[in-house]
C-alpha cells in the first residue's frame, strides 16, 4: 500500500513538473471577473513619433482600469524601456496629480515638466538599454531580462487567470513586439507562461502589418490561447471626414477597456476586438475606395490552428498562397471544417472597398 501511495505521489510530481516546463495549463474556459481581471501588458515604441514630452504613446489606450481589466504600459524609448502602472482615466489621473504638486497660477509653471513628473511617478521600473525599431536582435538579450522583470511584477501585483499581451506598432514577423530576436522571443514565451502558470489568454497583433502568417502563428502556438492578427498591411487610409467625437467610439484602442466583461470568457473579448476594428471602416469608405486599401482581421482559436496544421502536414499544401483558397481547391470537407473551427472570427473591408484584387483575402497567410 504504501508502495502504491509513493508510485502515485511521484507520478503526479512528474505531471505537474511536466505542466510547469512546457506550459500545458489554459484557463481559457475561465470566466472574467472582479477576481479574476482580464490583466494586459500593452507594448508600443516612443522613438518614431513621440519624444520625451507629454502624453504620446501613454495615452492611446485611456483607461487602465475597471472592475474587471487592468492594463500595464510598456513603452521602449531609444534609450531606456519602462514598465507603467497608469490608474484610471489617464487623463483624469494626471489633472489630479498635477493639481495637487503644481500652482498652474505660477509664472514658471511648465504642464509638459509636470505631465512627466506624473508619468515619472507611475513607473514601476526602468531598464536602461538602447532600443532600435525594426532591428530587434540588437540589444535583445537586455530587453529580454527587462520584459522577464516586468512579468514578475505584473504577477506579483496583479495575479490572474487571464493574462494578455497586446503590441501597437510595426509587424516584426516572430519576433517579440518587433523588440527582440526570435531565439529571445521563444525564450520570453517559455518564460511567461511558466511565471503566470498558464497560457496568455491572448496576444494581440491586430495591427502588426501581415502578422496572420502560419509561420508566425506557428512560432507562438503553444504559448496563447487566441491570436488576434492581420493578414495584409495595416492602416494606410484616412477618415473621409475628421469627428473626434465618432473617433473615441469607434477606435479599438480608444475603447478597449469596454472589450472586456464581466462573466464573459476570453473567446467573447477577443471577438468583440476583432469586430470593433471593423467599426473604423466605414468612416474612410471613399478613402480605402480610391486608393484601393484592402484591410482585414482574423481571430484564430491556437488549440484548433494546431489541428488543423497537424492535419496539413499530412496533405501536399506547401505553397505560399491564401490557405482557405489552397483548402478549397484541395477539395477537403475535413479540412475546410478544421480551418473554421481554428479562424472564429474574420473580416474584411469589402463593402468600402467592393472587389478585393488582393489574392489573399481569406483570413490566414499560408508561408510554412
Amino acid at each position: 500500500m504504501k508502495k502504491f501511495i509513493c508510485v502515485i505521489l511521484c507520478l503526479t510530481l512528474i505531471f505537474a513538473s511536466a505542466t510547469a516546463a512546457f506550459g500545458a495549463t489554459s484557463y481559457a474556459s475561465y470566466k472574467i471577473t472582479k477576481t479574476n481581471k482580464m490583466v494586459i501588458m500593452y507594448v508600443s515604441y516612443a522613438t518614431a513619433e513621440f519624444n520625451d514630452g507629454m502624453g504620446g504613446v501613454m495615452e492611446a489606450v485611456p483607461e487602465k482600469d475597471t472592475d474587471v481589466y487592468t492594463l500595464y504600459d510598456v513603452v521602449i524609448w531609444s534609450d531606456r524601456i519602462c514598465l507603467y502602472k497608469f490608474k484610471g482615466n489617464i487623463q483624469e489621473s494626471a489633472a489630479k496629480y498635477i493639481s495637487k504638486h503644481y500652482d498652474s497660477s505660477d509664472k514658471d509653471f511648465n504642464y509638459e515638466k509636470a505631465w512627466r513628473a506624473y508619468r515619472n511617478s507611475c513607473c514601476l521600473k526602468t531598464v536602461k538599454v538602447k532600443s532600435y525599431e525594426g532591428q530587434p536582435s540588437k540589444n535583445s538579450s537586455a530587453r529580454l531580462k527587462a520584459y522577464k522583470s516586468f512579468f514578475n511584477i505584473i504577477k506579483k501585483k496583479s495575479p490572474s487567470k487571464h493574462v494578455a499581451i497586446k503590441y501597437s506598432g510595426h509587424g516584426g514577423g516572430k519576433t517579440f513586439c518587433c523588440s527582440l530576436s526570435e531565439k529571445d522571443t521563444k525564450t520570453l514565451l517559455k518564460y511567461g507562461v511558466k511565471t503566470f502558470g498558464q497560457k496568455f489568454a491572448f496576444i494581440d497583433y491586430g495591427t502588426n502589418c501581415q502578422s496572420g502568417c502560419t509561420d508566425i502563428l506557428d512560432y507562438y502556438a503553444d504559448y496563447t490561447d487566441y491570436m488576434l492578427v492581420n493578414q495584409l498591411d495595416f492602416g494606410g487610409w484616412q477618415w473621409d471626414k475628421w469627428d473626434s467625437a465618432a473617433y473615441d467610439k469607434v477606435d479599438t484602442e480608444a475603447v478597449y477597456h469596454k472589450m472586456f466583461v464581466k462573466g464573459e470568457k476570453t473567446v467573447d473579448a477577443v471577438k468583440r476586438m476583432g469586430k470593433q476594428h471593423t467599426k473604423n471602416w466605414p468612416y474612410g469608405k471613399k478613402n480605402m475606395k480610391k486608393n484601393k486599401i484592402a484591410q482585414s482581421v482574423t481571430v484564430v482559436k491556437m488549440k484548433s490552428y494546431k489541428t488543423l496544421m497537424t492535419a496539413l502536414k499530412k496533405k501536399n499544401i506547401s505553397y505560399r498562397k491564401d490557405l482557405k483558397t489552397a483548402i478549397k481547391k484541395y477539395n477537403s470537407s475535413s479540412l475546410l471544417d478544421k480551418y473554421n473551427n481554428a479562424v472564429i472570427y474574420y473580416a474584411r473591408n469589402k463593402k468600402q472597398l467592393g472587389t478585393w484584387k488582393s489574392s489573399y483575402g481569406y483570413g490566414l497567410w499560408y508561408t510554412s
